[in-house]
This record gives structure tokens, C-alpha cells and sequence, in this order.
């Protein structure tokens, strides 16, 4: 007989008054291969009415003491996917830059064991008016983590992604930094093992600015610096596809 498969998909928050409502509608009830569906936005220190209209949609809605940043909110997305037995969990955004439909293609290759950890790669490239300096950046973040890594990095900071049990585990206990998951927990992955899949996807742009990235000089600062901690000791790191 055939376990019973849950999926979890985690949506991080900050002050999103505007846009989680449309973003949780757009967010399939269910998915191929999956026998269950649950959402849970995980409010990183709201000041606004988010939390008040997640709960009017029937939704759960974890709160975090204060602000810390979206690496501790997307840790506990996942310490609350371990605990309730979830088999699959999918992080997305709540900016309305991804669409629901495509958690299909994300989480597909962990149904079928091929990857532990997916990421979707938004083909920059081919998005029209996506400005040229912010594809350059993003591009050469891509290009570092690939050098450092050795294999192919298509979109290191895509917040859409999806993780195995057993990966969400790993994570759950060795991610630190506070203010950006990412990379980190790409190098953790490679570290670990695990096998990493980059799946392409279409993406709705353009969208308002981040509301969880409030520094561009200290987010780009602090992703070289997590890079080049894990990567650069033994130069071990090296992620199987």
C-alpha cells in the first residue's frame, strides 16, 4: 500500500498587508502525488495587518517574537513541517513573483527520488524588463556559487523551493544565519549530499521590492561571506546532481 503523502508550503511574511491574501488564493489546494495540502505563513514580526487577514482566510499562521529576518523565519517553516510529519516542504514568496501552479514541477523530482532539494530558476534572462544592472548582479551571484561549489548554480537566491524530509531536517538544524537562507542552505545541502535539481519556471514581474531584504550593500555582504565561509575551508563543498 502506498504511505500517505503530506506537503507543507511556508510562506515567510513581513508586513505584507498588501499581497497575502492574493498570494495564498493563488496557491493550489492540491498537488499531484499528494494526499494532503497544508499552508502555514510564518509572520516574521508584522506591524501591519497581515496576521489579521491570514487568520480571516482560515489559515495557520505561526508568529516569531519579533523581526529577525527571513532565514529564522524560513527555519521555522521548516521545524514546523517536521513536526506535523510532512514529506515535502516547499518555501515560496509572498510577493506574488511565483505561481502556485508550478509547485507541481518543483516538487515532482523528490516524489520521484531524484532530487532532495529543488530549486526553481526564474530565467532572468528571459524576463522582459528585468532591469540589466539587477541580471548582472544576480548572474554573477549565480557564476560564485557555481565556482565555488564546482557544478552548475542557475539561481542561488530563488526563494522557490522545495525540500525533502530528510533534507528539511538537516536544515532545520544547522542554519544560521538570520537574515538569508539561500545560500547557506544550498552549501549545507552540498555538504550533506544532498542532490540538488534546478527546475525552470516563469515568474510574474514586476513586483514591489522586498520587504524581507531591506540592505542591498548588507544582503550582498552577507552572501559572500556565507558563501566563502562554507566553500572556501578544504574547499569541500560539491552538491551531486
Amino acid at each position: 500500500m502506498r504511505s500517505r503523502k503530506k506537503l507543507l508550503i511556508q510562506i515567510p511574511a513581513y508586513n505584507e498587508e498588501e499581497h497575502i491574501e492574493d498570494a495564498i488564493r493563488d496557491l493550489p489546494s492540491s498537488v499531484d502525488g499528494f494526499d494532503s495540502v497544508h499552508v502555514v505563513v510564518i509572520n516574521d514580526g508584522s506591524t501591519d495587518g497581515t496576521v489579521d487577514i491570514v487568520k480571516g482566510l482560515g489559515v495557520e499562521c505561526l508568529d516569531m517574537a519579533r523581526h529577525y529576518g527571513m532565514g529564522m523565519a524560513f527555519r521555522k517553516g521548516l521545524e514546523y513541517g517536521i513536526s506535523n510529519g510532512c514529506d515535502v516542504i516547499v518555501n515560496t514568496d509572498a510577493d506574488l513573483q511565483y505561481q502556485g501552479a508550478d509547485i507541481f514541477k518543483i516538487t515532482s523530482p523528490i516524489l520521484n527520488g531524484t532530487a532532495d532539494i529543488v530549486i526553481a530558476d526564474r530565467q532572468l534572462e528571459k524576463v522582459e524588463g528585468y532591469p540589466p544592472l539587477k541580471l548582472i548582479s544576480q548572474k554573477a551571484g549565480s557564476l560564485s556559487a557555481s565556482l565555488l561549489l564546482r557544478s552548475s548554480v542557475k539561481d542561488v537566491t530563488s526563494g522557490f523551493r522545495a525540500y525533502s524530509k530528510d533534507c528539511a531536517i538537516s536544515l532545520a538544524g544547522q542554519v544560521r544565519n538570520v537574515y538569508d537562507y539561500a545560500v547557506e542552505s544550498l552549501c549545507i545541502s552540498s555538504r550533506n549530499n544532498m542532490r540538488t535539481r534546478f527546475v525552470p519556471v516563469n515568474i510574474r514581474y514586476p513586483t514591489r521590492k522586498s520587504r524581507l531584504i531591506n540592505s542591498k550593500i548588507y544582503y550582498t555582504r552577507n552572501f559572500l561571506s556565507t558563501l566563502l565561509r562554507y566553500a572556501l575551508p578544504g574547499y569541500l563543498c560539491g552538491y551531486r546532481e
